[in-house]
């Protein structure tokens, strides 16, 4: 493999992992929100006296809120950002070593065991995450 193939499968690796990143975050905040909203929703309907039916539509509200919270859990958001944080800071990392790997080795000189060393601590990286995700789902 040449050091430029090496390099740009850390790059995709890296926009795949951003991605999922944004999404969980774009997740959390979502379910933050909603979660926000519902709560505010069921202090307004106790608070008007004159609503009728008021109490059975906070136990609605509240059993919505319930079961939104359980699902927060069980997709564990701030876990998930943090190992794809974690993640993309080793994928930038081996990057910015290849970089300078390119930078200070001419490239005739680049040997077969740093590309192969290289390599390896790619494959640590994305196996790391494949058992980090694997994790979430048990």
């Amino acid at each position: 493999m040449f050091i430029t193939e090496l390099r740009t499968q850390i790059q995709q690796e890296m926009m795949g992992a951003a991605e999922a990143l944004d999404q969980r975050r774009k997740d959390a905040r979502m379910s933050n929100a909603f979660m926000l909203v519902l709560s505010a929703a069921i202090t307004i309907v106790l608070g008007i006296k004159e609503l009728p039916g008021a109490n059975t539509i906070a136990v609605v509200l509240g059993a919505i809120l319930t079961a939104s919270g359980g699902v927060r859990a069980f997709h564990k958001y701030e876990d998930q950002i943090s190992h794809l944080s974690r993640t993309f800071f080793d994928l930038r990392l081996l990057e910015s070593e290849i970089l300078f790997y390119i930078n200070s080795v001419p490239l005739i000189n680049v040997t077969e065991e740093s590309l192969l060393n290289l390599k390896n601590r790619l494959q640590i990286i994305i196996r790391n995450h494949a058992e980090s995700v694997i994790n979430f789902k048990k």
